[in-house]
């Protein structure tokens, strides 16, 4: 049974109007870390950004749940992968087409770019969760990993909870008139 993927966000949007940035946090932390859920995490940060300045919440404090929820997220990610990820694909790796020499040439390319690399696959969409495992399988330096998880929440921040909290002052309904009188 397919599950009503956009009847779940809608409902996770909503509990995140109604609960406010702790559910944000909570949200969040489940997305970063790989939840086979179907939250569409874009769109809770655009609710949550809308949200926000509602009298239960300020920008500031969504901002805030958004950084340390991708940074307990994508930590225990990042653990779970680099405490057991290699015995996994050791034992069960073959089976996917993985073999120790090929993990090996990427464990390399990871190490040689090692910022540059999970700052770029953070910042792709759709690769945000194999680069937290990536990270800590291929052993990116927690520091490293850490800032670069809190520089990337911090961009997507801005552009999503900005985009959501202008829309509710009714930036778009002015971008909308302006559009009307060209």
């Amino acid at each position: 049974v397919m599950p009503d993927v956009l009847g779940v966000a809608a409902d996770a949007v909503n509990v995140l109007l109604e609960k406010g940035p702790f559910a944000l946090l909570l949200l969040i932390i489940i997305g970063e870390m790989g939840t086979p859920i179907p939250i569409i995490t874009d769109g809770l940060l655009l609710g949550a950004g809308y949200g926000a300045g509602d009298g239960r919440s300020t920008i500031l404090l969504t901002f805030g749940m958004l950084l340390l929820g991708s940074l307990l997220g994508a930590s225990a990610a990042y653990w779970l992968a680099r405490l057991g990820g290699r015995p996994l694909l050791r034992r069960y790796g073959r089976y996917i087409g993985l073999t120790l020499e090929r993990l090996d040439r990427v464990e390399a390319r990871v190490q040689r770019w090692g910022a540059w690399a999970v700052l770029v696959g953070r910042l792709t969409p759709g690769l945000l969760v194999t680069t937290n495992i990536a990270s800590g399988l291929f052993r990116v330096r927690y520091a490293t990993f850490a800032a670069c998880v809190l520089v990337t929440a911090a961009a997507w921040g801005v552009l999503l909870l900005g985009a959501g909290y202008l829309l509710r002052l009714g930036f778009g309904a002015a971008l909308a008139e302006l559009a009307r009188d060209r």
